[in-house]
């Protein structure tokens, strides 16, 4: 079997498939900012990673779980790395390839939404 155990027409492994990354926007969006985490369609809407965000940037999207780009700070102020990283049993949670926030931007992030100085 191929590499996401699909079988190709003649019975050989087929190409593995390529990654989809969920770039749908939530309800709420308001601005243009990036964000550098993304939850791909291997989400098994386990409901874990939703409770440990101490940002609540994560929900419930159509098919899956979801980021608001605008409320995510990898965890940034609050914990030395992504919780729902930490805790997602399926490992679906990553970096997202097109997008990329430093530090200081995701430090600035968490100052704006705890309204710390």
């Amino acid at each position: 079997m191929g590499g996401d155990g699909q079988v190709g027409a003649r019975g050989l492994p087929g190409p593995p498939r390529a990654r989809q990354y969920n770039c749908n926007i939530p309800a709420g969006f308001r601005s243009p900012s990036i964000m550098a985490l993304t939850i791909t369609e291997e989400c098994i809407n386990c409901d874990v990673c939703e409770p440990q965000c101490p940002n609540d940037a994560i929900s419930m999207g159509e098919d899956y779980y979801v980021i608001d780009p605008d409320r995510c700070t990898e965890c940034v102020g609050h914990h030395d790395e992504p919780q729902c990283k930490v805790v997602c049993p399926v490992e679906c949670i990553e970096l997202h390839p097109q997008w990329n926030e430093g530090q200081e931007q995701l430090m600035a992030k968490y100052r704006r939404l705890t309204g710390a100085a």
